[in-house]
């Protein structure tokens, strides 16, 4: 599969699992599909930003900081900041945010693996 289109299928793949927490997890809210893989693209770049300012470009750093609880803070405070740039949408707390990260990996990993194969 063309690299462009995987990273598309991702993109939406991820938008679904946005949307799915949002359903699931009272504080979050999702107005539109769109809005959520507009979310998705937002926490991409932030990530990659992130990663890169605290790895400091060392890649086996940049693993290090991102396991465990520091992760999870991390990881919240890149939701909160991606829903200031996505209007539609909303997370009400540090706490949904930790949490909404943390589904939406592990929806993210059933979801991947479920499609594997059409994402080769």
């Amino acid at each position: 599969m063309n690299e462009v289109i995987r990273l598309v299928a991702q993109f939406l793949v991820t938008g679904l699992s946005v949307l799915i927490v949002a359903t699931l997890l009272p504080g979050m809210r999702v107005k539109r599909y769109g809005d959520a893989v507009g979310f998705a693209i937002v926490v991409a770049v932030l990530n990659v930003i992130v990663s890169y300012l605290l790895g400091l470009g060392h890649p086996h750093l940049s693993v290090e900081l991102w396991r465990g609880l520091g992760g999870m803070v991390l990881n919240a405070l890149i939701f909160l900041v991606a829903k200031r740039f996505v209007s539609g949408v909303e997370i009400s707390g540090c706490f949904v945010a930790a949490i909404a990260a943390f589904l939406v990996s592990v929806i993210n990993s059933a979801l991947f693996h479920a499609l594997r194969d059409l994402l080769r």
